[in-house]
């Protein structure tokens, strides 16, 4: 939003009367910005009833589908035991704190793409950018075996 760098590392709480969601504030120039983060779906509902009847709730919301993101998902092999997936994040989070390139824009491979790759904005739009338009609802039909 400026071009300067976070100054801090972010981190988030847990919030009471949301379960599964941690939030945190930041501050960029003199403006705070309350950052909200859902793990798992079924969390998502309250949040979004919550936003409805206060749109200040949040200025920026970032929703993962699996609980724990993608440490309790996707690629990973699938576990219930709260305290495998436990010390799954926190090992994640030890090997993320440890590492020097944090974010995305300082990471050698990203800068490369986007000098070789996306290097002009119709690239970038073609790539990176999406457009959605209200569709009518489609009906589902179930088809006979064998007509496929």
């Amino acid at each position: 939003m400026t071009g300067d760098e976070l100054s801090e590392e972010i981190d988030f709480e847990n919030m009471k009367d949301f379960p599964g969601c941690s939030s945190t504030k930041i501050k960029i120039k003199d403006k705070f910005f309350k950052l909200i983060k859902v793990n798992g779906i079924k969390d998502v509902a309250k949040v979004l009833e919550e936003i409805k009847i206060n749109p200040n709730f949040c200025d920026y919301l970032e929703v993962m589908a699996c609980p724990g993101g993608c440490i309790g998902g996707g690629g990973q092999p699938l576990s219930k035991d709260v305290d495998i997936i436990e010390k799954r994040i926190q090992a994640l989070s030890h090997i993320g704190k440890s590492k020097e390139v944090k974010t995305a824009h300082h990471n050698m491979i990203v800068q490369m793409i986007y000098k070789e790759y996306l290097n002009n904005q119709d690239r970038i739009n073609l790539v990176c950018r999406t457009n959605f338009k209200k569709r009518k609802r489609g009906v589902c039909k179930i088809l006979p075996p064998g007509s496929h």
